[in-house]
């Protein structure tokens, strides 16, 4: 316990605003906007992104996915969040929207990607697996992380 609560401090000490719009969290070398207010299928989440000059969240590593899922656990977000990754190109595939690459690092809920009930090719971090990754059906209605450079 004593390690997770200097960690959570550790993470959330370095996240700045500096050099990021208002309403966008700093950490490392992008900013983050997590928008919790509304919900949007994955395109529309894509889209609003896209107009807010940045990308569906990309998470390159264990610490990116860490505070990715520090601030969906402190706001208690009700089902989950979009995340930029799809296999809509290639089923079984996912890649990175913004950038068209394959993943360097996962954090997959077990059993996941499983393309249950077939359709689920959109990636979400989902509460129901402690938000770990989750293939879900792009028209479901989730809150989202966008990303962008500084």
């Amino acid at each position: 316990m004593f390690i997770s609560i200097i960690e959570y401090l550790y993470i959330f000490s370095t996240v700045k605003t500096l050099g990021c719009d208002v309403g966008w969290k700093r950490f490392m070398s992008s900013c983050y906007y997590f928008e919790f207010e509304s919900v949007k299928t994955c395109y529309d989440a894509k889209s609003d992104c896209h107009s807010k000059g940045g990308y569906l969240v990309k998470i390159d590593n264990k610490v990116e996915n860490w505070f990715s899922k520090s601030y969906l656990q402190t706001d208690n977000n009700k089902d989950g969040a979009w995340i930029g990754a799809h296999d809509t190109v290639q089923e079984s595939n996912f890649i990175w929207e913004s950038e068209n690459t394959s993943f360097t690092f996962t954090d997959w809920h077990p059993d996941n990607p499983n393309d249950a009930g077939s359709g689920e090719d959109c990636a979400s971090m989902r509460k129901l697996g402690d938000y770990n990754w989750n293939d879900a059906s792009c028209s479901l209605l989730y809150s989202y992380i966008c990303e962008k450079q500084k």
